[in-house]
């Protein structure tokens, strides 16, 4: 019970610092929006909910430059067609709210994955410290 009531607490407290890390650098992290790779995947979800074509340079361009991206090739995303629908949601956020809705799926799939994984290959072996370590700090994580 006691080792339960203290995972809780880890937990709160990790997303409580979490949280007031996204709040005191919100500044910076709006300000450095449009250098990141999300505000593709924002500007094609916009072009796709308006019925235009995700994969026009000048539509892209225009929408990213918008919201602050001034580099000279526009961030198009090449997946291919069928996969587009995955970013739809970020269509109703603007570019900050974009990015971290992006940032919380991807580490809710990491743990989701994490826990599969550690479902279907355990072995008692390996402390399930050391697996969590070697694959929350695997790189390409």
């Amino acid at each position: 019970m006691a080792q339960k009531t203290l995972k809780v607490i880890v937990r709160i407290t990790l997303a409580a610092l979490v949280l007031y890390v996204l709040v005191a650098r919100s500044g910076e992290i709006r300000a450095s929006i449009s250098r990141r790779d999300s505000i593709a995947y924002w500007a094609t979800a916009r072009l796709l909910v308006n019925h235009q074509n995700a994969y026009d340079y000048y539509a892209v361009a225009e929408l990213e430059r918008s919201q602050g991206y001034n580099e000279d090739q526009p961030l198009i995303v090449r997946t291919p067609p069928w996969s587009l629908f995955m970013l739809l949601p970020l269509a109703l956020f603007n570019t900050f709210w974009a990015w971290l809705s992006w940032i919380a799926v991807s580490v809710g799939a990491l743990i989701l994955t994490m826990r599969v994984c550690r479902r279907l290959y355990r072995d008692d072996r390996v402390p399930q410290s050391l697996f969590a370590l070697i694959g929350y700090t695997f790189s390409p994580a």
